[in-house]
């Protein structure tokens, strides 16, 4: 059997539709493709790179490009105040899509967080838990 990680969001099941393959085996064909150019934003796709790379071994390209299999970190043009986010799961694509900057930050740190297993209990390498993922 080939191990496999899928990310799914809690409806997908309950809908029979199948989730977004992020890695197999340490690899993966997918990419992070950012929407937007703010700090944050490059922040969200580094950390969700970082992260994904350390409990699969998978390493993500971040890019503006479209591409075939991708996760999209898009945010709209909100103040700040209003950091409500989405994760929308497809076979080909992951959305997360939030109401700021930080709002896409706070969705991938979810995402990561929900379907990885990561934690952050203290600042540094120290205080993280990062599961392998196989």
């Amino acid at each position: 059997m080939i191990p496999t990680l899928l990310l799914l969001v809690a409806v997908i099941p309950a809908l029979g539709q199948p989730g977004f393959e992020l890695a197999r085996e340490g690899g993966s064909s997918a990419a992070i493709r950012l929407t937007g150019d703010t700090d944050v934003e490059r922040l969200a796709a580094a950390e969700l790179g970082k992260y994904v790379a350390l409990c699969t071994g998978a390493t993500l390209p971040v890019g503006t490009a479209l591409t075939e299999r991708e996760i999209v970190l898009h945010s709209a043009d909100g103040d700040g105040v209003d950091t409500s986010y989405t994760i929308e799961v497809s076979p080909t694509s992951l959305h997360v899509s939030g109401a700021c900057p930080v709002a896409v930050l706070y969705g991938v740190y979810d995402l990561l967080q929900t379907h990885l297993g990561c934690r952050w209990y203290a600042g540094g390498a120290v205080g993280e838990v990062t599961p392998r993922v196989d």
